[in-house]
């Protein structure tokens, strides 16, 4: 089974996706660690972000070093060669670059070739839920369940900020609110894709939802029958 959360940045796409992961024990990816990974090992070799060929480069190599697993207490982890970089690519040097490298239409392609492998080989096995602004519409458009979740850009900031605190890294709204503009502009048409193709989307408004609202959402859509464990 695959589960696809689509979303723009802050909308709780990460929050969710892991809240379904532990409920259906289902493998879960946050696909956009894979692009953040690309942009850190871009900075981290010294590499020229604006050059795509180098950044379809770290993208390559990167995929081969890359792991998303379980740090326990329903966290999660990027890891690069066994070495946990989860708060690296959070940086915000990272978040500077990230959204213009995601953009390259080879990064693309790269990391879309290791997104289908990953969505096949755990859908087989224990099911999967993968979180990202395309997955719906170009990595699995044939998920069984595909969730679409939007929040205002106040909001979105706001959470955004929030996240960053707990990471360590001090960020004004008025900046954080400056990312969510900045990273919309693309990100908004990948969206209005996935819904304008696909009439079995559920759409979340999740603006004024507890995060245990949206998982009710969730939960009904995915189905109470194949819940693992206690809500």
């Amino acid at each position: 089974m695959i589960v696809s959360i689509d979303g723009l940045a802050g909308t709780g796409k990460g929050t969710l996706a892991k809240e379904v992961a532990r409920l259906y024990r289902m493998k879960y990816l946050d696909t956009g660690t894979l692009y953040r990974t690309v942009a850190h090992l871009v900075l981290e070799n010294k590499l020229d972000p604006f050059h795509e060929p180098d950044c379809v480069r770290m993208a390559e190599a990167g995929m081969r070093a890359f792991d998303f697993r379980h740090v326990g207490n329903n966290e999660f982890g990027t890891f690069i060669n066994d070495e946990n970089v989860s708060r690296d690519i959070r940086r915000p040097a990272v978040n500077d670059i990230v959204a213009m490298i995601a953009d390259y239409p080879m990064v693309r392609a790269a990391l879309k070739m290791f997104q289908v492998d990953f969505a096949e080989l755990w859908s087989e096995r224990i099911g999967v839920i993968m979180d990202g602004r395309d997955i719906g519409s170009v990595i699995c458009p044939d998920a069984e369940v595909k969730l679409c979740l939007y929040a205002t850009p106040k909001v979105r900031a706001q959470r955004r900020q929030k996240e960053l605190a707990s990471k360590g890294f001090d960020e004004s709204l008025e900046n954080c609110l400056a990312e969510v503009h900045k990273r919309d502009g693309v990100d908004e048409s990948r969206i209005k894709a996935l819904l304008d193709m696909d009439d079995k989307v559920v759409y979340i408004d999740t603006s004024d939802m507890s995060v245990s609202e949206v998982l009710n959402v969730a939960i009904e859509a995915i189905g109470h029958d194949k819940l693992k464990a206690a809500i």
